[in-house]
């Protein structure tokens, strides 16, 4: 089985061509790009394929391959898959798939424009307008909470001394909270991309796609939302080279443009409440992303860590500041 790296690539032309000719597929030129982004089950990366821009994705863990496969098919606008094939089929040793996507880039700062926003919103609409009958508990959400308290404040610890402080005070306001709005927290649930960082949003030319089905499931679209917000400071591990932030980090900004798309969901679903759940989803999101650098077995990334939690009590004070869109 050969490395997922750089030398990958060199792989990719006289391997790929065979397999998609087997499979029926006329390749005049196989042309490898490079590296996309790299995650827990699953490395990207870029090519052309007769001069047409190609995403493959290769697979270590089969168990995400067939969650993938079997996610496209509940999607309202799938993608053009070129190409699905399993580990036992190809001398590459991975489960694969191409997708043929507009070329473009990963959503960065440098796409906080209008129509990146339009378009995102419409996509992100269409998305979770597909509903469940089953509504959101309370339990889970409780139950959500309890499950990172603990590798949140462990962060906390790492933060400093006033770390474990702010991450409490905010839960136990949450808490008390989520009790007191039970009601307005009960919503239909829809399905959710649930992975929804910005290397999974890719910006074309004049339309912006979303690619990575692997996690999809059903709650409340205000968690998906939440989740983009969270992740627009998150850095690869892998790739700390590789930011959302191409400009200096600005919250307003970014609060500006996910608060436009929120603007969008109120209008479209009389949601009246979106902007207070919101806020809960925020919180949990921070935990979340808090509790992953904690327990992880890579040394953690300081500077991420104290965004999340100085930014987590204006989180849940204010939610998404939308008072300049």
């Amino acid at each position: 089985m050969i490395e997922l790296d750089y030398n990958f690539l060199e792989e990719l032309e006289h391997r790929l061509l065979p397999l998609l000719t087997r499979f029926g597929i006329a390749v005049e030129q196989i042309q490898p790009i490079g590296i996309i982004g790299r995650g827990a089950s699953s490395t990207v990366f870029s090519l052309l394929i007769n001069g047409k821009y190609h995403v493959l994705k290769v697979y270590y863990s089969h168990t995400s391959f067939l969650r993938e496969q079997r996610n496209r098919r509940r999607l309202i606008w799938p993608p053009r898959i070129v190409l699905a094939s399993r580990q036992n089929e190809n001398s590459l040793g991975y489960d694969l798939v191409i997708t043929e996507v507009p070329e473009g880039s990963s959503f960065n700062s440098d796409n906080l424009l209008d129509w990146v926003q339009e378009k995102m919103g419409r996509h992100l609409l269409e998305l979770h307008r597909l509903r469940r009958s089953r509504k959101v508990t309370i339990s889970s959400l409780r139950h959500a909470l309890d499950d990172v308290e603990e590798g949140a404040l462990k962060a906390g610890d790492i933060y400093g001394e006033s770390g474990p402080g702010i991450i409490s005070a905010v839960i136990d306001d949450v808490r008390i909270w989520l009790t007191q709005n039970s009601k307005i927290m009960r919503v239909g649930s829809s399905v959710l991309h649930n992975d929804l960082w910005w290397d999974n949003i890719i910006v074309a030319k004049d339309d912006v796609f979303l690619i990575d089905w692997e996690s999809m499931k059903t709650g409340d679209y205000a968690e998906d939302l939440a989740f983009s917000r969270v992740m627009m400071d998150y850095t690869s591990p892998h790739y700390r080279q590789n930011k959302f932030w191409r400009t200096e980090r600005n919250e307003a900004v970014a609060d500006r443009f996910w608060g436009g798309i929120v603007e969008m969901y109120v209008h479209e679903f009389e949601d009246e409440t979106l902007s207070e759940r919101l806020k809960f989803y925020l919180v949990l999101q921070t935990l979340r992303r808090l509790s992953d650098i904690a327990y992880s077995d890579l040394p953690p990334n300081i500077e991420l860590l104290h965004i999340w939690i100085d930014q987590l009590p204006g989180f849940w004070q204010r939610g998404i500041d939308r008072t300049e869109v």
